[in-house]
């Protein structure tokens, strides 16, 4: 699967420096973005790795929604379980939400410095 993941964005790479020969216009206005399964990789070759919080949390996940599973429906001990699961859930989302935000802010820093360049 990772064999195919690199094919697909050497392909990738090679249609934008085909892009780049052809029509460098489009490649000055365009930040070119190639978003993979582990990583997020810019024309310019910085990388910017993937957190893998679900990976990160999953054995707490799992431990608690068997703890949900055996106690009894409706029940308070069931709901303070539920909001358990909920708050891992949140936090993985809050996770992933801070590694694009920081991605993009850098990402804007880097055109934006490239940019104002004499």
């Amino acid at each position: 699967m990772n064999e195919l993941i690199a094919i697909a964005i050497l392909f990738i790479l090679g249609y934008l420096i085909y892009l780049a020969f052809v029509n460098p216009i489009i490649v000055l206005w365009i930040l070119g973005l190639l978003v993979g399964f582990v990583f997020l990789a810019c024309s310019d070759g910085t990388a910017y790795e993937n957190p893998k919080a679900l990976a990160k949390y999953e054995e707490k996940l799992k431990r608690l929604q068997r703890k949900q599973s055996r106690q009894q429906k409706g029940s308070n001990r069931r709901k303070t379980t539920k909001t358990n699961i909920a708050q891992v859930w949140a936090k993985i989302r809050n996770i992933r939400k801070d590694s694009i935000q920081k991605a993009t802010t850098d990402i804007v820093k880097i055109k934006q410095s490239s940019s104002n360049r004499p």
